[in-house]
């Protein structure tokens, strides 16, 4: 689980900017978040320039965050620029739990 916060639980995060972030790892991989393993996160404010990067080798990558475990993620005035690297991996993002996000909120395909 990589991210600025490995593993979220119930948590609420605003009001960060990625500039220049080189993320690496293998599996749960996000810029913000790897992993949320219960409970609602929700992500507000956050976003990632076009110079930032996310890669794995493994499974569950994402640009703000990399898998959703159990629970769910809010995600409102947030967006990704990063590019994302897959490497034997078999697709991007994979959540098993309900991403909201809301009308003012840019999710934009990855760029691979």
């Amino acid at each position: 689980d990589v991210g600025l916060f490995g593993i979220t639980n119930t948590a609420a995060i605003s009001n960060v900017r990625f500039l220049n972030a080189d993320i690496n790892g293998i599996s749960n991989v996000g810029i913000l978040i790897g992993s949320n393993s219960a409970g609602t996160t929700t992500i507000t404010n956050v976003s990632t320039d076009s110079a930032s990067s996310v890669s794995a080798t493994g499974n569950y990558i994402g640009g703000l965050a990399g898998y959703v475990q159990s629970g769910a993620l809010n995600i409102s005035n947030s967006y990704n620029q990063a590019d994302i690297t897959l490497t034997n991996t078999g697709g991007c993002p994979q959540h098993q739990y309900p991403i909201q996000a809301s009308s003012h909120s840019e999710l934009q395909p990855a760029h691979l």
